[in-house]
């Protein structure tokens, strides 16, 4: 998990310190310190943000996620395009006169679909 959380800093331009797992947390508390700081001041910048983050569960990182895949709300025609559009609708299977409810169709884009999941747990 160090190793992974290295190279996604790296994609950053982030280099973290190397270290034992047992110490890597606290030898980069301060850059996560300022990576919250960073995504907090741009949360601020959407004022949909501040109504997306009153959601109990729902953090900067989310309500940010969420705003920038949608983009535009006005491309939706109803509010309950938006779940299809992000794979959180159930997929469908009838034939003759079963209609079966199945699992999420998972489209879309998986990491705001992770974000919302996990903060609706």
């Amino acid at each position: 998990m160090v190793n992974a959380a290295r190279g996604m800093a790296k994609n950053f331009g982030v280099k973290l310190p190397k270290c034992s797992a047992d110490s890597f947390h606290r030898k980069v508390a301060e850059t996560i310190r300022h990576f919250d700081r960073m995504i907090a001041k741009m949360s601020k910048e959407y004022s949909a943000s501040r109504i997306l983050t009153g959601i109990q569960g729902v953090g900067p990182m989310t309500a940010l996620a969420f705003i920038l895949t949608i983009n535009s709300p006005k491309r939706f025609r109803k509010t309950r395009d938006v779940a299809p559009y992000l794979g959180l609708a159930p997929k469908q299977d009838q034939s003759g006169e079963t209609d079966k409810a199945l699992g999420i169709s998972k489209a879309g884009d998986i990491m705001v679909r992770r974000f919302l999941v996990n903060c609706a747990q």
